[in-house]
């Protein structure tokens, strides 16, 4: 069996006891306090920092992309025509005038301009063949 000596009586006590059981000494002995702080306290501070720093950046971040669609999104609501009532117009006068904006969206689309020209090429040239054959 351990067993732990008194260093101030001689006293032969059980290892598990706290102090001796004649004098009454602790056997558990105190540490001293450095003074210092320990370090996980340091490290947690720059950890929370980092942590703290990477949070604002995205959030700015993503602040910045959202008020720069948002501005973008005013721009392009800005940019469009305004439809005129359509109160004592027919239903001719109200198709042509959708029909031109449509028109002056395939204009700005190159890809639509030129599919564009190439039907009104295929028209010309079914209209040249129709007009052939009835001659």
């Amino acid at each position: 069996m351990n067993s732990t000596k008194c260093q101030k009586c001689g006293l032969t006590n059980f290892a598990t006891d706290l102090e001796c059981k004649r004098c009454g000494t602790s056997f558990v002995q105190k540490t001293r306090n450095s003074g210092s702080r320990p370090k996980f306290s340091i490290i947690a501070v720059v950890m929370f920092a980092g942590v703290a720093a990477a949070f604002y950046y995205v959030f700015t971040g993503v602040q910045g992309s959202v008020d720069k669609v948002n501005s973008v999104e005013a721009n392009r609501v800005n940019a469009q025509p305004v439809l005129p009532p359509d109160a004592g117009r027919s239903r001719a006068d109200y198709d042509r005038y959708r029909s031109q904006t449509v028109a002056n969206a395939v204009g700005v689309s190159p890809g639509l301009a030129e599919h564009a020209n190439r039907t009104q090429q295929t028209d010309k040239a079914m209209d040249q063949m129709t007009n052939s054959r009835a001659q």
